[in-house]
């Protein structure tokens, strides 16, 4: 049986350390890519700091961020932050949360967001269940599990979030070779 519903402070705190996560898979993938230019010895001009170049980068890089929790969460109910801090995602029977829940809200987590996240905080103070708008939607539970359970699916957890953090780079590296120009 799963312990209390997480709340709003250890849930920012996930978001937190994913943020973290991130930035250093992104640090990383850049790093991979510039070595990969050098020694391929590609003539690849940065993006244009056109708002065009630019609003399409951010709209890849939100669209990364959302594929990597829908992926992480779909595959083993979590993410990195939820995991460490011992967080699961899990449908509202307790059972495995599918992709496509995942995806809904991941989604969702945008509408959270509007007023610095007070539709969000609204939203899971009103719940016994500490819900987001999100979590509505599709149907979804955010969970605390016991130290004993913690790592039990172990292999699926560190598999959705490796894919996820794959596929954030790659959306992101995608975006930026689609806004460079090379010779």
């Amino acid at each position: 049986m799963p312990g209390k519903y997480a709340g709003f402070p250890i849930r920012l705190a996930a978001r937190l350390i994913d943020g973290v996560a991130l930035l250093l898979t992104l640090w990383l993938a850049g790093r991979v890519a510039g070595l990969a230019i050098e020694l391929l010895h590609l003539d690849v001009t940065p993006p244009a700091q056109s708002e065009l170049a630019m609003a399409f980068m951010g709209v890849a890089t939100l669209f990364g961020l959302t594929l990597y929790h829908a992926v992480a969460e779909g595959i083993g109910g979590a993410t990195l932050g939820k995991w460490l801090l011992g967080l699961r995602v899990a449908n509202d029977c307790f059972g495995p949360c599918s992709f496509g829940a995942a995806c809904v809200r991941n989604v969702a987590f945008w509408v959270d967001l509007f007023g610095l996240g007070l539709a969000g905080g609204l939203a899971m103070a009103a719940s016994p269940r500490k819900k987001r708008v999100g979590d509505r939607l599709a149907k979804t539970i955010v969970f605390e599990v016991g130290s004993a359970r913690r790592n039990a699916g172990l292999s699926r957890i560190g598999l959705g979030i490796v894919v996820g953090l794959v596929l954030f780079a790659v959306t992101d590296l995608a975006a930026f070779f689609a806004c460079s120009s090379s010779g």
